[in-house]
């Protein structure tokens, strides 16, 4: 996981916060690790490569990204901007 962050120059929470969205659905959850291993591995995979699909799709078509909701004061302002910037690189192709 250390080589992951450091590879994608984010901190550990930003990794985590992105793989939360990813696993639970949710920008705020119980522990991470615990409710990966509650979920259970090959579930967190699925709903990893799941993610990676719905953004991978998005890049074909038109859409609407929205924050407007769902995210708390207390959330780190650089994951949202590493978020913004991930759907922008996977959309480039159908932005206007």
């Amino acid at each position: 996981m250390r080589a992951l962050v450091e590879e994608l120059e984010l901190s550990a929470g930003q990794v985590f916060g992105i793989l939360r969205v990813a696993v639970t659905g949710q920008t705020v959850s119980p522990p991470l690790f615990e409710s990966m291993e509650i979920v259970g591995k090959e579930k967190v995979i699925e709903r990893v490569k799941k993610a990676i699909a719905i953004l991978d799709r998005a890049r074909d078509r038109s859409h609407v990204f929205n924050l407007g909701h769902g995210v708390l004061p207390q959330t780190d302002a650089e994951v949202i901007t590493r978020l913004t910037a991930l759907v922008h690189e996977r959309t480039a192709s159908v932005r206007v």
